[in-house]
């Protein structure tokens, strides 16, 4: 696994399709320094911005039947930090075209008011998506549509159909005092922790509002 996407990692990184630009090039520790003046500053949120976060520690979403199932909670301009897997926890998302349509998905939900996506990472069988609610849509409603619209248009992509995601999602509420970037870090070294590359420069589907000014996103 490993060896396959470091492999893609290195295919893309002189690809100008690249999700990535420069492609591909960042580290999770060195692109989140705790103080810098490149960070994009939370005024450009569409909502009220979240209160003061202070550095501290982070606890991944529980997972298990229960926390699945839970009834969801939604609070306008809360930030939460959402996980959800493919059915059967299929690899689909080692294809860079299935991850593209993906961060389609999402980035429709920000440019219609409904979500503000502070950072993403697709893994080949999962999505990890830290974003702030809107106004418009309830957190339920707003992880159903994105789930919908990419799977549609993935199974398309590939000539299949049936069930593209598993059923539910798990989302933890980021408390007022969390630090936010320190849960995009956890987010963002996903890769390294699973083995699958060795540094996110050899990783293409992530991107962070932290990345530096001047950079391209990864959400065209």
């Amino acid at each position: 696994m490993r060896a396959t996407q470091a492999a893609v990692g290195a295919r893309h990184a002189g690809d100008p399709g690249c999700c990535r630009s420069p492609p591909c090039g960042r580290s999770a520790a060195s692109e989140f320094p705790l103080q810098s003046p490149n960070f994009a500053p939370f005024h450009r949120y569409p909502f009220s911005p979240p209160s003061p976060y202070m550095d501290g520690t982070y606890s991944r979403p529980a997972k298990g039947t229960r926390q699945l199932r839970l009834g969801r909670h939604s609070e306008v301009n809360r930030v939460y930090h959402l996980v959800t897997s493919t059915n059967g926890r299929k690899p689909v998302f080692q294809s860079l075209q299935a991850g593209r349509l993906l961060v389609h998905a999402l980035r429709r939900q920000e440019t219609g008011g409904n979500a503000q996506t502070l950072a993403f990472m697709i893994m080949p069988d999962h999505l990890h998506w830290l974003m702030q609610l809107g106004r418009r849509m309830s957190l339920q409603t707003l992880v159903n549509t994105v789930k919908s619209e990419s799977a549609r248009r993935i199974n398309k992509l590939h000539g299949v159909q049936g069930r593209f995601w598993e059923k539910g999602f798990y989302e933890r509420a980021i408390r007022r005092d969390e630090d936010l970037r320190t849960v995009a870090r956890y987010i963002i070294a996903n890769p390294l922790r699973a083995g699958i590359v060795e540094s996110v420069r050899q990783y293409s589907l992530w991107d962070a509002i932290w990345v530096k000014e001047g950079s391209q996103s990864a959400m065209p």
